[in-house]
């Protein structure tokens, strides 16, 4: 018997993109819809919510499509079918707890392009879409949380009678300024963070779920504002539970009385903290993002006070990426946006003298950047 598209299924994406659709452009949703289908024709008649039972698993069925111009897909849009996925999984789960709960929080973060199965493009074929395309990258839609919009749920009013309500705005902020991924920022124990030396250590050996269990000691942006509203969080339930308890700390609810819990915190406590951050936004009238958007707003906040290639190089270790090339890929746009507004100032510039420009310049230098710039000159000077 042919299979078919199970039709639950597709009533499912339908009703995730017409979550999608109040956040995004039409143009994106239909973006999304093309991106979508691929997780239809892989699981044809299965249900996806026994998709990490399905074989071929979702990452070889990926590597497998055929590129309209011939080969594999590019590996661009691999990554988009992806993270499209992995959204989907995040909604699913949130909205049909009961119906996805054989889905953990560790198969959707481990949707991505498996580096075996990926097959490179032919030499001789090139992407036509991406040559007829004049826009710097095309549309990522990167989702971010700006400066502006976690104050202001930071700073939503609170007292120590709503202990969930404190406890939510302080993670807002904390989410912001120090990048951590849904899953490490509720795990990570009282005694990983430092706000002293603003500072935490997200280390698997302390308990914190890390992306493909990497270990690192990241560090804050400095931003009073919010570290303000995250401190005053951390003194409190420094007083109250064992280092070892979760920052982000269960609390429960007797009668009203809510009181903190060193109980230990369950699977989907990601998806929770999703939940929490909906009725952050909620009660500033602001539409919803996820807690990872504001991972996404702690790089776009570096990345505009970056400077130098060592201030890139920096942001990219505090991110826990592998490589430049990681960061780069997924904040491109914002550089190109950074390069542009320099290069097009250049003009403006003209009438400045180049050796007061040029002396300036090598003023603003760090002690190490005029190390590196004298061995540069010196290359040149002896050619």
């Amino acid at each position: 018997m042919e299979k078919r598209i199970d039709r639950q299924n597709y009533l499912l994406t339908q009703e995730f993109l017409t979550h999608l659709a109040g956040r995004v452009s039409k143009k994106s949703v239909e973006r999304y819809r093309f991106h979508l289908r691929h997780l239809l024709l892989w699981a044809m008649d299965n249900h996806l919510s026994k998709a990490q039972k399905i074989q071929p698993d979702f990452a070889s069925y990926v590597a497998s499509i055929i590129s309209p111009i011939g080969g594999t897909l590019a590996r661009e849009s691999q990554k988009k079918i992806f993270i499209l996925a992995h959204r989907f999984f995040e909604w699913a789960k949130m909205n049909y707890p009961k119906e996805f709960k054989e889905i953990d929080s560790t198969w959707i973060e481990s949707l991505s392009i498996s580096k075996a199965a990926i097959k490179q493009r032919p030499n001789n074929t090139v992407d036509l879409k991406l040559l007829l395309d004049d826009s710097d990258l095309p549309d990522t839609n990167l989702e971010f949380v700006t400066l502006e919009e976690v104050t202001t749920l930071a700073n939503l009013p609170k007292g120590e009678d709503d202990l969930a309500h404190w406890r939510d705005c302080a993670m807002a902020a904390f989410l912001y300024l120090t990048a951590a991924r849904a899953t490490a920022a509720v795990t990570i124990p009282i005694g990983a963070v430092h706000f002293d030396k603003r500072k935490i250590r997200q280390w698997p050996s302390l308990g914190v779920k890390t992306k493909n269990g990497k270990n690192a000691t990241t560090f804050m942006h400095n931003i009073p504002e919010l570290i303000e509203v995250a401190q005053s969080w951390d003194i409190f339930v420094r007083t109250k539970l064992p280092l070892t308890s979760p920052w982000y700390a269960p609390i429960e609810n007797h009668w009203g009385d809510q009181r903190l819990s060193s109980n230990p915190i369950g699977e989907n406590r990601g998806v929770g903290l999703d939940k929490r951050l909906r009725i952050l936004y909620s009660k500033v009238g602001l539409p919803y993002k996820s807690a990872h958007a504001f991972r996404h707003g702690h790089a776009v906040y570096g990345l505009m006070k970056c400077r130098t290639m060592a201030d890139y190089k920096a942001l990219s270790l505090n991110m826990m990426h592998d490589s430049l090339e990681i960061t780069d890929r997924i904040y491109v746009h914002m550089r190109n946006k950074d390069v542009s507004d320099r290069i097009h100032s250049f003009t403006a510039q003209a009438n400045l003298e180049p050796g007061t420009d040029l002396m300036a310049f090598l003023e603003s230098l760090s002690i190490d950047d005029k190390r590196d710039a004298l061995i540069f000159l010196a290359k040149i000077l002896a050619k």
